[in-house]
């Protein structure tokens, strides 16, 4: 009788265990089938209460899946708690590591909770990406740019400028880091990105800086008026004229308009009166007002200062001559 109970309790702690066995295997297999992230989440949390405990195989990939949906849905707090907890499981590749990193790095950015963790977690992506580009080779190279080291280098740029943006060396580091981001993908939004970071860099009084950056940036970006623009602008505030004409004239040769074409008159007068004259006969010819400041700078430079001495009829057919000239180049 009593060998018989024995047994009977042997089955029955056997059975519980393969019953146990049933229940847990059932239950990851929904996960890998369930589509709705919400569903698969409370899954997830179950396995994670009921089964974690027993630091079986699956843990890494437990804790990887959770960081995953949790970054899907936002919920980016619960990404950091997951993403974490990830890390820490001993059979994590590099490439798990590398998108747990960035989605740690992008879930402190948003939430501001930790822009030091942030920057520190772009750090890792970068290197990591980096490491895996030299393993790999080939035409991976463009994929680990694109994907993972120019949206770490963005965060980045966003933590230094959150944390630092009346910092000079702050404001460097992320100007330089928008350079590099700039070159991996040379596109709009990374431009303006870079213009911006140069514009502040400038305004911190690092004006030779900001003027090699945008300078590297204009030799790509060759037909942006804008930035030409402000190059120029740049240039004369540090006194330099004669490179701030240069860039006004670019921008001219690029978009003809009264505003470039009269300032590129005012810098020149001193200098090269013919070339002033030139450039505000044409910025008259496209708004024929004469009460702008446009006309009157160009009567007074060419009546008072060109032609002071002439008689009135030479000086009125010269300026009706060099009217006529600039209508002829416009058209």
């Amino acid at each position: 009788m009593k060998r018989q109970i024995v047994m009977l309790l042997i089955i029955m702690v056997i059975s519980s265990f393969f019953l146990l066995a049933d229940e847990k295997q059932d239950l990851w297999s929904r996960i890998g089938q369930e589509n709705n992230l919400e569903t698969k989440l409370a899954l997830l949390q179950e396995y994670e209460n009921k089964y974690a405990q027993d630091q079986g195989e699956r843990l890494d990939v437990l804790y990887l899946n959770l960081a995953l949906t949790t970054y899907q849905l936002k919920q980016f707090e619960k990404t950091i708690t997951y993403g974490e907890k990830a890390l820490t499981q001993r059979n994590l590749d590099q490439k798990n590591k590398l998108n747990l990193c960035l989605w740690l790095a992008n879930s402190f950015n948003v939430t501001k909770t930790d822009l030091e963790k942030a920057y520190a977690y772009a750090e890792q992506v970068i290197v990591v990406a980096r490491e895996l580009k030299t393993t790999e080779g080939g035409d991976s190279a463009a994929k680990y740019d694109k994907q993972y080291i120019a949206p770490a280098l963005r965060i980045q740029i966003q933590t230094l400028y959150a944390r630092g943006k009346e910092d000079p060396e702050m404001m460097s580091q992320a100007a330089q880091k928008g350079l590099e981001v700039y070159n991996i993908e040379p596109v709009r939004k990374n431009s303006d990105l870079l213009f911006s970071l140069s514009n502040a860099l400038f305004n911190l009084n690092r004006k030779e800086e900001a003027v090699n950056i945008m300078e590297q940036l204009v030799e790509k970006e060759t037909d942006n008026t804008r930035y030409i623009g402000a190059l120029a602008v740049w240039y004369s505030k540090m006194g330099n004229k004669d490179r701030a004409i240069d860039y006004l004239e670019q921008s001219y040769q690029i978009r003809r308009n009264v505003k470039t074409a009269y300032n590129i008159a005012v810098l020149s007068q001193s200098k090269d009166l013919d070339k002033a004259i030139r450039y505000l006969a044409e910025a008259y010819q496209m708004n024929p007002s004469t009460q702008s400041r446009v006309y009157k700078l160009l009567r007074h430079l060419y009546y008072n200062v060109k032609t002071k001495g002439q008689t009135q009829e030479e000086q009125d057919q010269g300026f009706s001559s060099i009217l006529s000239a600039a209508k002829s180049r416009l058209n």
